[in-house]
């Protein structure tokens, strides 16, 4: 007997909530805004630091300089953005695969690195950079938000993109989501649901690389790897700003 298409999607939620429960201290509780509530950016660093506010607020290049400087670890800077890709995910629902473990034992291994010899692994030491769903990441599920292939398809190794960001000294925290088949202008599948927009959830984050859109839109991630073909990349940044709030 065929696995109804219900069960599939129920398997591959609990599979993500799963991998968000360890984490459950970042979670808003009793912040969290109605669903009225537009616009939710000083939101998603509101269980942050000040310090770790800080990493946020960077550019990648100000990120990388510091991390190069050892004025910051890559420890601290991978949990600060995990923890506030955690809220945007609870606000926006902007990622399909939770990944703050391997990103955080990564950061370690950079750490580490640092330590021993006194100089970054790449240009990109430390830094956390999130991929679009479809992409591969090794030991992940890459289902391109079709229920079919949810489960079905986990990447045996990184994307070519992947692997070279990794051996620039990237951390991979999270994947994000795209539409089933990816080519579609707006973020859902029967998979994760819709994707919204931080500057206003009643409007849509983009597609297909909506998820990224999201996440980077919502501080969350300051680099990520989304893709584009009929605009995917192009579109989403164009809806990316406070004008549409």
């Amino acid at each position: 007997m065929s696995t109804s298409w219900e069960a599939i999607v129920a398997r591959k939620r609990e599979d993500r909530a799963n991998r968000l429960k360890p984490y459950a201290d970042w979670s808003l509780g009793d912040l969290a805004p109605p669903a009225s509530q537009k616009n939710i950016l000083s939101l998603v660093n509101s269980r942050l630091t000040e310090r770790e506010r800080s990493f946020l607020a960077s550019d990648v290049t100000d990120l990388a300089q510091r991390l190069a400087t050892s004025e910051c670890t890559a420890l601290e800077v991978t949990t600060a953005f995990c923890k506030a890709a955690y809220v945007a995910q609870e606000l926006t629902n902007c990622i399909s695969e939770v990944m703050f473990s391997q990103g955080i034992a990564r950061a370690q291994e950079l750490d580490a690195h640092m330590k021993k010899t006194g100089k970054v692994v790449g240009p990109l030491h430390g830094v956390p950079i999130s991929i679009k769903d479809h992409i591969s990441v090794k030991g992940e599920d890459t289902a391109a938000g079709y229920v079919a292939w949810a489960g079905k398809t986990i990447a045996e190794q990184d994307a070519t993109v992947v692997r070279i960001l990794r051996e620039a000294g990237a951390v991979i925290y999270v994947k994000t989501t795209n539409p089933q088949a990816v080519f579609a202008a707006e973020t859902d599948s029967n998979i994760y649901g819709y994707t919204t927009n931080p500057f206003n959830r009643e409007l849509s984050s983009g597609g297909s690389s909506g998820g990224e859109g999201a996440l980077l839109g919502s501080r969350a991630g300051l680099l990520g790897v989304g893709s584009d073909i009929g605009g995917s990349i192009r579109y989403i940044s164009n809806i990316s700003f406070p004008i549409f709030e």
